[in-house]
């Protein structure tokens, strides 16, 4: 199989790397997300389809078919088992990479909420059908 060229994303994601790679690859045995090498080869794989699912906001989909064409051919279905075992160890790799400050207390009646708002569309379609927001 033909490799394609980087791409800028391929390139931050290769500066990323280089930040952090002994971190992802000991953890990963740690959280036991990256057990023995097959179609992804290694913890770093594994960290470029989790970032290619939760950072770029790609559907599984999107995912089997970019790791198809940068390494070995996927399944959207093998990429949502293996994302449904990151969780943890995603926790603890921003846990890492972002420390927590100690936050003052909001003033009392006061309270923060995130929301997020994620399009949804039908199978075929060629614009959102619903929005769907959760707080």
């Amino acid at each position: 199989m033909t490799k394609l060229p980087p791409t800028s994303q391929e390139e931050q994601f290769e500066e990323l790397l280089q930040d952090m790679s002994p971190e992802v690859e000991r953890m990963a045995k740690e959280f036991k997300v990256f057990t023995r090498s097959r179609k992804i080869k290694n913890p770093q794989d594994l960290l470029r389809i989790v970032l290619l699912y939760c950072g770029l906001d790609q559907s599984l989909r999107e995912v089997a078919a970019n790791f198809t064409l940068l390494e070995e051919r996927i399944t959207d279905e093998a990429v949502r088992k293996r994302l449904t075992a990151c969780g943890p160890w995603v926790k603890a790799l921003l846990t890492k990479m972002l420390p927590t400050r100690n936050l003052d207390n909001l003033p009392d009646g006061l309270r923060f909420i995130v929301f997020d708002g994620s399009s949804i569309q039908a199978p075929a379609a060629m614009g959102t059908d619903f929005r769907l927001h959760v707080g």
